[in-house]
């Protein structure tokens, strides 16, 4: 989903998506929950991280997400000054804006910028309920303005989602999830359907369609938690995916803006159905195919990406 929305994104702001065209819908419905999804999950495993200490958690928080955000906010902020004068981006871009990554984060590396801060505010309130911090992070949400950076409101806007995802944790809620039957699954992805729907008619932005979100997480950990225990073989292979969705998340707005002009300027492909497969695939595969590399030549943690001796237990982003 993350591939998916920034590639059209990618295509959009080339032109190439006309207004009326309903892809725009979808871009809405991705939008709408799934990076409170990427806070959620992170949020579920964060206390089994604090009980390890305060060390072993801080270090984990500075090789996970800290040295991932600046290494790869370099990596492709640079890539981004030396081709922000082709047709191969979409955006100026020069060095000095790399300065700015302390304070305004390179798309897409925002979430790993919020991340660090809902984890600090998470560990600040570890002694307390967990509903306090839900209550404080949406109250951050709700107050924070256009006349802010716009990375408050991500902040707390994260914080909010992450702590949904601590308190379903800590009460239980997840182990409901986790054991919906298929009809509960489907009841839910419809009501999921129902508020995005409505969302969209009402014209509020993705951040603030909160039912659309709740009901997009809850409906996303119920349809795989059934997938996996009806179709047992394919726990392995999703769980494989989702140990490598730090690698497509890093690398996969440089492989996008490849797969984009080289299909424009190289191809000549105009046609936007072939552009956005082509390019969705091509975003997760080359991520998939370099961090296979990287694990081969024992690389993959110097880039910040999980290596091969990393257990499944541990890795969280």
């Amino acid at each position: 989903m993350v591939v998916y929305g920034h590639c059209l994104r990618g295509l959009t702001a080339g032109g190439l998506v006309p207004e009326d065209s309903w892809l725009r819908v979808t871009d809405y419905v991705v939008y709408s929950f799934h990076m409170p999804l990427f806070f959620f999950v992170s949020g579920l495993f964060i206390h089994n991280s604090m009980r390890r200490g305060a060390v072993l958690f801080w270090r984990s928080r500075i090789l996970t997400i800290v040295y991932p955000y600046f290494l790869w906010s370099v990596l492709q902020g640079s890539v981004q000054a030396v081709l922000s004068r082709t047709e191969a981006t979409n955006t100026a871009f020069s060095f000095a804006d790399l300065a700015a990554i302390l304070w305004a984060p390179i798309s897409p590396f925002w979430f790993l910028y919020a991340l660090f801060f809902a984890t600090f505010a998470a560990y600040v309130l570890r002694r307390h309920r967990p509903e306090l911090l839900c209550v404080l992070a949406f109250a951050a949400f709700l107050t924070t303005d256009e006349t802010m950076p716009f990375i408050l409101q991500d902040i707390a806007y994260g914080t909010f989602y992450l702590s949904l995802g601590v308190l379903a944790q800590e009460r239980g809620f997840i182990r409901w999830l986790d054991r919906a039957q298929p009809v509960t699954a489907v009841a839910t992805a419809g009501l999921f359907a129902v508020a995005v729907s409505m969302s969209y008619w009402l014209q509020l932005p993705e951040h603030f369609s909160l039912p659309a979100a709740v009901t997009g997480i809850a409906a996303s950990l119920m349809l795989w938690s059934v997938v996996c225990r009806k179709q047992s073989a394919l726990a392995q292979p999703i769980a494989a995916l989702g140990q490598i969705s730090m690698a497509v998340y890093v690398m996969h707005i440089l492989a996008l803006g490849l797969a984009r002009y080289a299909l424009l300027h190289v191809l000549g492909v105009t046609h936007l159905g072939i552009l956005l497969f082509a390019g969705t695939v091509t975003g997760v595969a080359i991520p998939v195919i370099v961090h296979a590399a990287l694990v081969r030549l024992r690389l993959a943690e110097m880039f910040g990406l999980p290596g091969e001796t990393m257990r499944p237990a541990t890795q969280e982003i």
